[in-house]
């Protein structure tokens, strides 16, 4: 069960001064944590969202007590973030805390997504705040019946404790940052299920297709054109060509 108690109890003693909070519903935890401007370090969940977001104004769909949706806030500019490739990290958090609980390697889809046996489970969205940054996270724990516009999603399919889980992917990120880690790009790449293939991306409103070469450590997905050029992308929409 998702509880704020627990997941105070279960994050690392060096974060005692995060702040936690559980709801029932909420439109969005990261909506519900641009409200509450006085937080500076903490977690936001809820055991349901009536308007779960992801980037590119896309949805994720939130159903009560069949996933993990939460925000982190952490106290750090937009440039702190961009220089720590911040979502690279959350990505990275989340699969490690997920392999420690369920003992599954879930794969990184460049940039913000967790993908297990070609299923799309989590989604992360970071947005800054002035001067705060909010890391919303939704993982797909047992969730089974999806909306016919989400023929790509899945779920871990295994039932473990939301707070654990949670605590888990704060108390990773928070030691990533708080230590100054940068190995975790490696650790990134060799998650990654881009490398290597062939994809189509969507630059200045046209769609090319290019090979998936390499991460770089500021994040950014390192392509090969049909020309044999390289390009380093920030961000934009990644589809794996199949065949």
């Amino acid at each position: 069960m998702l509880s704020a108690e627990k997941i105070k109890n279960l994050i690392s003693p060096a974060y005692a001064d995060a702040e936690v909070y559980v709801y029932d519903v909420v439109d969005s935890t990261n909506t519900r944590a641009k409200e509450d401007k006085t937080m500076s370090l903490g977690i936001i969940c809820a055991r349901a969202q009536t308007a779960g977001r992801g980037r590119q104004g896309h949805t994720f769909y939130s159903p009560t007590d069949t996933g993990l949706y939460m925000s982190i806030v952490l106290p750090m500019t937009p440039m702190q973030a961009y220089e720590f490739s911040l979502t690279a990290a959350a990505a990275v958090a989340a699969a490690r805390a997920i392999d420690r609980l369920c003992n599954i390697s879930a794969g990184i889809k460049w940039v913000n997504d967790l993908y297990l046996e070609g299923k799309k489970i989590a989604g992360i969205l970071t947005e800054a705040d002035s001067d705060r940054v909010i890391v919303g996270i939704g993982i797909n724990m047992t969730t089974e019946v999806f909306p016919a516009d989400l023929p790509g999603a899945g779920s871990l399919g295994k039932s473990i404790d939301p707070s654990q889980l949670a605590a888990g992917i704060f108390t990773e990120l928070a030691d990533m940052i708080s230590g100054g880690e940068r190995s975790c790009m490696e650790e990134y790449r060799r998650h990654s299920i881009l490398i290597g293939k062939t994809v189509d991306y969507t630059q200045n409103g046209t769609l090319k297709r290019a090979r998936a070469v390499d991460i770089d450590e500021r994040g950014r997905l390192v392509i090969e054109d049909e020309l044999g050029q390289t390009h380093a992308l920030d961000s934009g929409e990644i589809r794996i060509v199949m065949g």
